[in-house]
């Protein structure tokens, strides 16, 4: 938009979340602002969009629909973040080297995205004895209401591994997920951040598919990039496109033992990382 799009126009954001836009040349407001000018809002996330379906589109491609009524080119979907040169010895005094590490984001959100305990324990126990385990998220739940709040499941973590949920700035975030080589998670949020950098990202979809989630880096989705499942389960959640709307993500429900992928595969990737 700055570059190509709106070039002489004064932008400004409004975010929660102001780290993420530092690389640009505009101001970024974290409260809301009312502007005595004449202008034009647009969000990037509206609650209600009833043509859009959010969880059928590649969020890059569902934000500039919003905003320029189009998909970009492949080279212009890659994901730009920046931080402070700082939040690297941060980390060195918070976990130690990177050169071996492994983040495990398991994340915890509605029944159908939430992958049980068992399993990432599993992965823990047959990657720990060749890399460190940085845990990453929230330990807790951010929300009360059981479709929609956001945090990590239970884990068993031994001393040596390196516990840093909610322990991270925004900004500690994305300087981890760019200095240590791979990421597994079945979220899309650290995959969007790890999109900005050049690390192996091992993705677990759920009810989502992955041609929605993984970032575009170098004008591909595949560049390290692997899917872990054992069966693509998009059959629990397609939807009539008539209706304009799907079953709520809470109330799909499907075998686990479909979805998952065995511990050898996922071991199989992280091995290949390094």
């Amino acid at each position: 938009m700055c570059e190509n799009f709106n070039a002489n126009d004064d932008i400004k954001i409004m975010s929660q979340y102001p780290e993420i836009f530092t690389h640009l040349p505009v101001k970024v407001f974290t409260e809301n602002v009312i502007f005595k000018e004449n202008h034009m809002t647009i969000e990037t996330h509206p609650k209600d969009c009833p043509f859009l379906n959010f969880h059928r589109m590649h969020t890059v491609d569902f934000i500039s629909t919003l905003l320029f009524r189009r998909q970009l080119k492949a080279k212009e979907k890659t994901i730009q973040l920046t931080y402070p040169h700082e939040c690297i010895e941060e980390l060195k005094l918070l976990c130690g080297n990177l050169s071996d590490a492994v983040i495990v984001h398991p994340g915890l959100t509605w029944e159908s995205r939430t992958i049980p305990p068992d399993f990432w324990n599993g992965v823990i126990k047959s990657i720990e004895k060749n890399h460190k385990i940085i845990v990453i998220g929230k330990n807790e739940p951010s929300r009360k209401d059981k479709t929609h709040f956001t945090g990590t499941v239970p884990l068993k973590l031994k001393k040596k591994h390196c516990d840093l949920r909610n322990k991270l700035s925004l900004k500690q975030l994305f300087c981890l997920i760019d200095l240590a080589p791979v990421l597994l998670t079945n979220d899309s949020a650290p995959t969007h951040i790890a999109g900005a950098f050049d690390n192996h990202i091992g993705l677990i979809p759920t009810c989502r598919h992955p041609d929605y989630i993984l970032p575009w880096r170098h004008g591909r989705q595949d560049y390290k990039t692997k899917v872990l499942w054992k069966n693509d389960v998009t059959k629990y959640y397609d939807f009539d496109p008539m209706m304009w709307q799907d079953i709520p993500m809470h109330e799909i429900k499907f075998d686990w033992k479909e979805v998952l992928p065995d511990l050898n595969s996922v071991c199989a990737f992280v091995d290949n990382a390094f």
